[in-house]
């Protein structure tokens, strides 16, 4: 009986140490969690000052170039194009943030990269030019690679989003002026007559 009453009471004090060093290493841990500095974003691309850019998803190609801080659409310069729009684009393909990197990627293929869904192409006011290819969708991200293909990236499904390849909805928006206003109120008030 006095035998057992000592193995019991070795088992009871072996698991309290080890519930004590269960939560010890936990709260340490924990703080050198709290210690480690936050991730930096990792970007696929990093392109500043883009002055001309071309996208593609196999059928249908967009080309703008931006002379005189004004973008315009290389098939028909004389389309007026909402500026802003346009801008947002290049931000948007200027600076893509990998989600998740691989850097020792499996074959193109599959990750729908051997032939892209869309290809990118932008041009900085060096002359340098930066291609970017999106292939398959993965959750909310796509797969993508920049240049030579040796990484794999995931980013944003903003990548392809962003793309337009409707002229139409690029268009400058022609608000209406006062004067066009003020004719048709006078329209309207002689057809009530």
């Amino acid at each position: 009986m006095k035998k057992r009453k000592n193995t019991m009471l070795t088992l009871l004090i072996i698991l309290v140490v080890l519930l004590l060093c269960y939560f010890v290493i936990g709260k340490i841990q924990e703080n050198q969690k709290d210690n480690e500095p936050a991730e930096e974003t990792v970007y696929a691309v990093e392109v500043d000052d883009i002055v001309s850019m071309t996208y593609s998803d196999g059928s249908s190609t967009m080309a703008f170039t931006k002379a005189d801080d004004t973008w315009t659409y290389d098939a028909d310069a004389t389309i007026a194009l909402e500026q802003s729009t346009i801008e947002s684009m290049a931000s948007t393909f200027g600076t893509i943030a990998a989600e998740r990197v691989i850097e020792e990627p499996d074959a193109l293929a599959d990750y729908g990269l051997e032939e892209p869904a869309y290809t990118i192409e932008l041009q900085d006011s060096d002359g340098n030019v930066t291609a970017i290819y999106v292939g398959n969708q993965v959750d909310s991200y796509y797969y993508a690679t920049v240049g030579d293909k040796e990484v794999v990236y995931t980013v944003s499904s903003s990548v392809v989003s962003a793309m337009k390849f409707d002229v139409e909805e690029l268009k400058e928006v022609e608000e209406e002026t006062e004067d066009a206003l003020e004719t048709d109120e006078t329209t309207e008030d002689l057809e009530n007559e």
